[in-house]
C-alpha cells in the first residue's frame, strides 16, 4: 500500500507535539543543550584563535583553554545523559499507552528517532548561534582579564563550528541509542508504571555507612595533614577519590541510618511534619541520596574552581614579587671548571658589573637598590642525619642551601659577622636544619640564625640561605657536589647541575614600561659578551603571569557556570519527580485529616531537609580541603592566606544566595505539582 503525504506527516507531527506536550520536562533540558553547546563553540573559538599566537603567555593560554574544552566536553557528555534519564522515565507511561493502542516498538522507534533529530538540529543551531553572538562578549571579558584587548580580532570560528557539532551529534546518538536500547527492552505493564515504580524501605547498609565514613576520614587526614606544596600535589587527586566515593557512600546509607534512627525515636517522629518528611524521604532514599550527593560533589567543584582562580588572579601582583622578588635579577653562571681559578672569577666579576651599571646608567632611569654578590646553589635530601648531594628535586625532604659568603652578606646586609671555616649563619624559615648538621664532607655549626633574608620563593623545596666564612669555602663546598655527582667540566652544563653563579639584584623608581625597555638594553649588551648568562624581569614576565591567571580564571567562571547549571537542572528534574511522587501521598494524607496548612508545613520540612544537607556537606569538604589547596596554591607563589579566605568565604556567600534562589524557585514548582496547580 502506498503512503499518502498525510501519512508521511504523522510521525514528525506526533514527534513535535510530543515534545511540547512534555515543555514542563523538555524545555529545560533543551534550554541546558542550547547553553553547554554555546559554551563548548566559545572556548572552541578561543582555543584556535590566531591571535593567540602572537600575544606573550600566548601558547600556555591555549593550553588552558583546550584542556577547559576538554573538561566541559567530558561533564556535558555526563550531565546530558544523567538529565536524559529523567526524561525517559517521565515518559515511559507515555510510550506505554503508544503501545497500547497499537503501536509497535519499531513505530516508537521511529518517533523517538525524529525527536532526537529535531532536539540535535534545533539545540545545535541554536547554540552555535547564540556561543556566536556571546562569543563576541567573552573575547572582550577574557581580553579583560589577561590584558590583550586588541590583539584577537573576533570571527566565526569554522573549527570551532566543526568540532561542536562532531561533539555533539556524537553525544546525542549515544543518548538516542541508550534510550531505544531501554524501552526496546521493556515491556508494556513496566512502560505503563515506569514512573510510578515505588521504592521498597531500604534496609540499613551499615558496612556501607561506615566505609563511607571512614573513606571521608581518610580523605579529610590526607587534606588536613599536607605540610608542603610537593606533598599535596601527590595527594590531591587520591584525596579527592576518596572524599567522592565517601560522599555517595554517607549520603546512600549514612542517610538511611539516621532516618531510621529519628524514626525510631517515637518523640521525634510522631509530630506530623517529621513524620510525612521522615517516611516520605526514607522509601525512596536510596534514589534520592545519589541525586543529593551528586548535587554535593559539583557544589564543591564550583566552591572550589571559583575560590582557587579568584584567588590567583587577585593575588597576582604578590605572585609576581614572591617570584620576582626584584625589578632585574641577572645571573652569572660559572661551571665546573672555572671555579677554581677565584682569581679569574673575581676580576671577571667586577668587569661584568661595570657593563651592567653603564648600560644602566645610559637608560636614564633611577636605581633604588643594587646588590650583587657570588651564590652557590646546593640542592640535598635529608638522609640517615646529615644533608646528601643530589642534582635534581626529590622527595618532600628537598633541602636547597642558598651559600654565600660572609663579605656578601655583609654588603648586602650591613651586618658584619666573624667566622671560622666550619661555622655559619643561617636563615631557615621552617628552622628544620639543626644546629650542628653535614652537607656531603662538611660538618657545620650554627653560629647564629638570620631572622628574615629576601630569597626568590620557591615552596616545592625547604629553602635555607647559609653564610660562611668565604668564598673559598663556598667553592669548596661547590666542588664537594660536583665529586660527590660525578661532574666534570663535560657534563657541568646539564639543567640538573646547580652552578656558582655571581647575582646582581637590581630595583629602580621607574614605570613598568621604562624598566621593561632598560631590561632590553641589558640584554643587547650582554648579547655581545662571550658569558653564560640568565635573566630575569618582572616587569617583562608581568604580561605572561596576567596571561596565565586570567586564563585561569576565566576556565574557573566558565567552569563553575558549567557546573552550577548542572546542579539547578538536576535540583530542577528532582523537585518534579518528587513532587509527582509526592502528589498522591499528600491527597491521601489529607483525606485522613491533615489540613492544608500542615501538608504545605510538611512540604517545606521536607524540601528543606533535601536541600540543606549538600550546601552544608559542601562546605565542610572545602573547609577539609583548605590546607591542601592552601599549600598547592603555594606551589604558585600565592602565599596570602587572607586573600584566599576571603575569597573561598566569598564564594560560598555567593553561592549560598544563588543556591537560595534556586531553592525558592524549583520549591514552587514542587509545591504546584502537590497542591494540584497548574
Amino acid at each position: 500500500m502506498k503512503k499518502t503525504g498525510k501519512n508521511k506527516a504523522f510521525y514528525p507531527r506526533l514527534a513535535l507535539e510530543n515534545i511540547r506536550k512534555n515543555g514542563k520536562f523538555y524545555y529545560p533540558y533543551l534550554i541546558t543543550c542550547v547553553f553547554t553547546i554555546a559554551m563548548f563553540y566559545i572556548i572552541s573559538f578561543l582555543s584556535f584563535n590566531t591571535g593567540l599566537d602572537v600575544i606573550r603567555g600566548g601558547e600556555p593560554l591555549r593550553i588552558i583553554l583546550k584542556f577547559g574544552m576538554g573538561v566541559i566536553g567530558i561533564f556535558t557528555f555526563i550531565f546530558l545523559i544523567y538529565s536524559n534519564s529523567f526524561l525517559i522515565k517521565r515518559r515511559k507511561r507515555e510510550f506505554g499507552i503508544y503501545n497500547i493502542l497499537g503501536m509497535e516498538k519499531k513505530h516508537i522507534a521511529k518517533i523517538m528517532v525524529i525527536e532526537n533529530i529535531y532536539t540535535t538540529i534545533g539545540t545545535l543551531i541554536a547554540g552555535i548561534l547564540s556561543g556566536i553572538v556571546f562569543s563576541r562578549l567573552m573575547l572582550m571579558i577574557l581580553g579583560k582579564m589577561v590584558r590583550f584587548d586588541s590583539k584577537i580580532k573576533f570571527d566565526i570560528s569554522v573549527t570551532g563550528i566543526l568540532i561542536t557539532v562532531a561533539v555533539f551529534a556524537m553525544i546525542f546518538i549515544i543518548i538516542l541509542i541508550g534510550n531505544l536500547i531501554a524501552i526496546g527492552r521493556s515491556k508494556t505493564i513496566e512502560l505503563l508504571s515506569g514512573s510510578n515504580v515505588g521504592e521498597k524501605e531500604p534496609k540499613t547498609k551499615l558496612l556501607i555507612a561506615v566505609l563511607g565514613v571512614t573513606m571521608l576520614v581518610i580523605g579529610y587526614y590526607l587534606a588536613m595533614t599536607t605540610e608542603s606544596a610537593t606533598e599535596a600535589l601527590k595527594r590531591f587527586f587520591i584525596a579527592v577519590l576518596f572524599v567522592i566515593v565517601g560522599t555517595y557512600f554517607i549520603f546512600i546509607a549514612g542517610s538511611i541510618a539516621i532516618l531510621k534512627i529519628l524514626k525510631n525515636n517515637k518523640k521525634f517522629y510522631y509530630k506530623v511534619n517529621n513524620f510525612t518528611a521522615v517516611s516520605g524521604m526514607i522509601y525512596r532514599m536510596k534514589k534520592n541520596a545519589t541525586g543529593l550527593a551528586s548535587i554535593c560533589i559539583l557544589s564543591t567543584m564550583v566552591l572550589v574552581v571559583v575560590s582557587t582562580t579568584v584567588s590567583m588572579y587577585a593575588g597576582v601582583e604578590d605572585e609576581m614579587k614572591y617570584r620576582y622578588p626584584n625589578d632585574i635579577t641577572i645571573k652569572k653562571i660559572y661551571r665546573f671548571s672555572e671555579v677554581d681559578n677565584i682569581e679569574g672569577m673575581d676580576e671577571s666579576n667586577k668587569d661584568f658589573r661595570e657593563i651592567i651599571l653603564n648600560t644602566v646608567a645610559k637608560t636614564g632611569i633611577q636605581v633604588k637598590h643594587f646588590r650583587a654578590y657570588e651564590e652557590c646553589t646546593i640542592t640535598t635530601t635529608y638522609e640517615n642525619g646529615k644533608y646528601n648531594y643530589i642534582g635534581y628535586y626529590g622527595n618532600d625532604d628537598t633541602h636547597e642551601f642558598r651559600v654565600i659568603s660572609a663579605k656578601d652578606y655583609e654588603n648586602l646586609t650591613g651586618e658584619k659577622i666573624e667566622l671560622n671555616s666550619d661555622e655559619v649563619y643561617i636563615y631557615s624559615p621552617d628552622k628544620k636544619v639543626k644546629d650542628e648538621f653535614t652537607i656531603g664532607n662538611y660538618s657545620f655549626k650554627v653560629k647564629g640564625r638570620i631572622a628574615k633574608f629576601d630569597m626568590e620563593a620557591d615552596y616545592m623545596v625547604n629553602m635555607h640561605l647559609l653564610v660562611v666564612k668565604d668564598s673559598e669555602v663556598l667553592r669548596q663546598i661547590y666542588l664537594d657536589k660536583c665529586d660527590k655527582l660525578g661532574i666534570t667540566a663535560e657534563n657541568s652544563e646539564d639543567e640538573d647541575v646547580k652552578p656558582v653563579c655571581y647575582m646582581m639584584k637590581i630595583d629602580f623608581n621607574a614605570s613598568d614600561e621604562k624598566i621593561s625597555g632598560c631590561y632590553s638594553k641589558i640584554l643587547d649588551a650582554c648579547d655581545k659578551l662571550n658569558y653564560d648568562v640568565m635573566f630575569s624581569c618582572r616587569a617583562y614576565v608581568k604580561d605572561e603571569f596576567y596571561t596565565l591567571y586570567g586564563g585561569l580564571l576565566f576556565i574557573g567562571i566558565f567552569l563553575g557556570i558549567l557546573f552550577l547549571s548542572i546542579t539547578v537542572l538536576i535540583i530542577y528534574y528532582k523537585q518534579i519527580t518528587e513532587g509527582y511522587e509526592d502528589k498522591e501521598r499528600f491527597d491521601i494524607m489529607q483525606k485522613v485529616g491533615m489540613s492544608h496548612s500542615e501538608v504545605k508545613k510538611s512540604i517545606k520540612t521536607q524540601v528543606l531537609m533535601v536541600f540543606m544537607l549538600p550546601i552544608v556537606a559542601a562546605t565542610i569538604h572545602v573547609a577539609g580541603a583548605f590546607k591542601m589547596i592552601k599549600n598547592i596554591l603555594m606551589s604558585l607563589n600565592l602565599k596570602n592566606d587572607s586573600l584566599f579566605i576571603r575569597c573561598t568565604l566569598g564564594t560560598i556567600g555567593i553561592f549560598v544566595i544563588v543556591y537560595a534562589v534556586v531553592y525558592l524557585l524549583t520549591s514552587k514548582v514542587y509545591y504546584n505539582i502537590v497542591e494540584n496547580k497548574k
